[in-house]
Formats: structure tokens, C-alpha cells, sequence
């Protein structure tokens, strides 16, 4: 029996947004300019102990490790978050660890990273529309990463965001990746395609990771066997007010 688990998605696209005429303004997961936290960390690790996400405002890339939530600043500093931060989206789920990946040695980049998770999962009986989450420690001869500060309302697009992200760039360092794959068939709460977060051993140093070259690697990789959503309770999403 292959190691799975359940994820949880806390995202503002429910089904009756979906059937909306503001469907489009669905991207990477979230809401376009509708970057309000509603959930707590607190609530967060209820569902797991390991995943990413966002935070209220888009204030930084949020990552869940262990059980602890660590926040990545714009200024590429990290703290943890304490219970009472909320969040607009995250992803967590109850890591098992069970399938247990081999040392990796001389991944020269991102998709040569993406390629060998793709070869480990279809190891331990993932497929091609398998969502997946792994959590990797490895040496990393350079790492790129990124952060944003935090958005002011009339919030911007995520692609306006992404234009004015901060970018910090790291050699000889050793850390953790959190990543997670989405099939095409969930696009709507999380992009296609595989999804890295960093912290580094120090828990000083993280983000989104943008590139990477790494020496070595190793790590475990749950499949997900269930998905479920977490949805705004007793609020709609308002388009009229996204601006004020």
C-alpha cells in the first residue's frame, strides 16, 4: 500500500463562483484582487502539517513544515506565524512520509528537479493525473527564490503583483523544499504542474523558488488520495467591493 493522504485547499473558488460570469478572474488558486485573509493559521493546522500558501494581503509566501507555519517576508526575511494571522489560500495536508525517495545527486536545474519527482512518483504508484506532495532536504549549490510585500487596496492583479516580486538568490545552502503538484483537472484551486517553497536549515532564508541548482537530495513523497475544499463561510465574494 503506496503512503497517501488527504489535501486540504482553503480557497475562496467554490462551485457557485465556477457557474459565475467572474469565473475568469480565477488564477494560480486564487481570486484576482481578492486577497483578504479569512482563515487563521490556527485553523490551518487543523488539516495538516505541511504545505504553502499565502497570507492575508499577499503579505509573503507562507510555508508549512513540521507543524509550524513560517511567514517569508518581502524582505526575504522569515519569521513564524503566529495563530491569529489569516490567510487568503493554502494548501496543507497530513504528511505520512511513507514513500521514502532516493539520494539524488547533480540536479542541474528546475525541470530536471521536476522530471526525477515525476520518475519517483510513478515509483511509488502516482501517475499523471496524481497530485502529489513531497518534502525534500537537500544541498543546494544555488537557489533563486522570491517574496512580495504586502498589497494595498484597489488590489492588484497577481500579475501585476508577480512584476514587482522580490527576488534573492543563495549558493551553498541547505534547506527544505515543500512541493506539490497539481493535476490540470484541479486547476481552478491550484496551477498545474509542480510548486516548490524553500526554507533553509537556519530558518532564516525561503521563499518561492524560482531556480535551482542542488547538489544532492532526498526526501519522502505522499500521493493524495482526496481532496477537499475549505470555502468562505457565510460570505460571498463581492465583486463590487474588490476595489474599496
Amino acid at each position: 500500500m503506496h503512503a497517501q493522504t488527504t489535501m486540504t485547499f482553503f480557497t475562496m473558488v467554490t462551485p457557485e463562483f465556477l457557474q459565475s460570469p467572474q469565473a475568469g478572474f480565477i488564477s494560480s488558486g486564487m481570486v484576482q484582487h481578492c486577497y483578504d485573509g479569512l482563515w487563521t493559521v490556527k485553523e490551518l493546522l487543523e488539516y495538516g502539517d505541511c504545505g504553502l500558501g499565502t497570507f492575508h494581503r499577499l503579505d509573503g509566501e507562507l510555508i508549512v513544515l513540521d507543524g509550524v507555519v513560517y511567514q517569508v517576508k518581502g524582505d526575504g526575511s522569515v519569521a513564524q506565524a503566529a495563530g491569529d494571522v489569516t490567510i487568503p489560500f493554502a494548501a496543507v495536508a497530513h504528511f505520512s512520509g511513507g514513500n521514502v525517495l532516493p539520494v539524488c545527486w547533480n540536479i542541474p536545474d528546475l525541470p530536471s528537479l521536476c522530471q526525477w519527482l515525476d520518475q519517483q512518483a510513478e515509483r511509488v504508484g502516482g501517475h499523471g493525473s496524481s497530485m502529489l506532495l513531497a518534502k525534500l532536504l537537500g544541498r543546494f549549490d544555488r537557489i533563486c527564490v522570491r517574496s512580495v510585500y504586502p498589497q494595498q487596496k484597489p488590489y492588484p492583479t497577481l500579475e501585476q503583483v508577480s512584476s514587482e516580486q522580490m527576488e534573492y538568490c543563495y549558493t551553498h545552502l541547505t534547506g527544505t523544499l515543500v512541493a506539490l503538484k497539481g493535476p490540470e483537472e484541479y486547476r481552478n484551486i491550484n496551477p498545474p504542474g509542480w510548486h516548490f517553497h524553500f526554507l533553509s536549515q537556519d530558518r532564516i532564508k525561503g521563499g518561492h523558488v524560482l531556480e535551482a541548482a542542488i547538489e544532492n537530495i532526498q526526501g519522502a513523497m505522499d500521493i493524495v488520495g482526496s481532496v477537499e475544499a475549505r470555502y468562505p463561510e457565510n460570505r460571498r465574494i463581492d465583486t463590487e467591493n474588490w476595489y474599496s
